[in-house]
């Protein structure tokens, strides 16, 4: 079967749609544990989210993600990386994962990826200032869009 995909604002489709990706963020939040419970508070019927379930999923542009990736080298300092995080925070990064390997002679390797969307600076500007934080001895980036 030849399948086709189209990128449709969801203003010109019938609510169901919406209503079906409603249902799938219920029961992966954890708000709602049954399909039942879930299309009852969307406000459809389970049918109705078993027949469109697999062909309906919200389309996100990976264009604007605004995504920094960064590799860290920080000293093997007790609260260092606590302090980094809420670094990041207070310049309205907000984490997406973090990789933090043990440390070994006294350095701790991290990696951590970022939104960017509400950074109050550049991200150059925010590799500068982590660059600039006692403890943290190499910063790289390794992934920017």
């Amino acid at each position: 079967m030849d399948e086709k995909y189209y990128i449709i604002n969801k203003n010109a489709l019938p609510s169901v749609y919406e209503k079906v990706v409603m249902v799938k963020k219920l029961l992966y939040t954890g708000k709602c544990k049954t399909v039942n419970e879930a299309a009852k508070e969307a406000g459809i019927s389970r049918s109705a989210f078993y027949k469109y379930k697999d062909d309906v999923s919200v389309y996100v542009d990976s264009s604007e993600s605004h995504i920094l990736s960064l590799n860290l080298i920080l000293s093997d300092q007790k609260g260092l990386l606590s302090s980094l995080l809420t670094l990041l925070s207070n310049y309205g990064a907000s984490i997406l994962t973090i990789n933090q390997n043990i440390p070994f002679d006294d350095i701790a390797p991290v990696t951590v990826s970022l939104t960017t969307r509400e950074l109050t600076c550049t991200p150059d500007e925010l590799v500068e200032i982590i660059s600039n934080v006692s403890g943290i001895l190499k910063v790289e980036v390794i992934g920017k869009n």
